[in-house]
């Protein structure tokens, strides 16, 4: 990532959730991307977010940091999500299966289907014990 590089770091906690969106839809602003756009934005890292804190740690949120970053890569506006949690790719997940009920619909999954859905491309990396979460828009 290279233009306009910008950070914010938080305390693992639902309470950062609304935080942490609110700040990447005000980043995406300054990137001067359109307000539909800022708005998905919101919502892919208000997922992420939430994911991170309520699946990544064995020893539950407290005492880790998840950090967002804005900006640029190759002229393409993204942000990545990161954090210290185990290791997990998103990017290779699979969805779960569309059911036709919705009491036999399973729990979980869906976040990632929004993401994929709403982003122009994921990346994901593992490097320094972190998971590198990156979303282009």
């Amino acid at each position: 990532m290279s233009d306009g590089l910008a950070r914010i770091e938080a305390q693992a906690d639902k309470d950062v959730i609304t935080d942490l969106a609110e700040w990447a839809e005000a980043r995406a602003a300054r990137l001067a991307l359109n307000d539909e756009t800022q708005s998905l934005i919101r919502l892919c890292i208000e997922e992420a977010v939430t994911n991170i804190i309520r699946h990544a740690y064995d020893d539950g949120p407290a005492h880790h940091v998840i950090r967002v970053e804005s900006g640029t890569e190759n002229g393409a506006p993204c942000f990545i999500v990161s954090d210290d949690g185990r290791p997990f790719d998103p990017v290779a997940a699979e969805e779960p299966g569309r059911e036709g009920n919705i009491l036999d619909a399973t729990v979980g999954g869906r976040g990632i289907r929004l993401m994929r859905k709403f982003t122009k491309a994921m990346r994901y990396d593992r490097r320094d014990g972190r998971n590198h979460l990156t979303l282009f828009f």
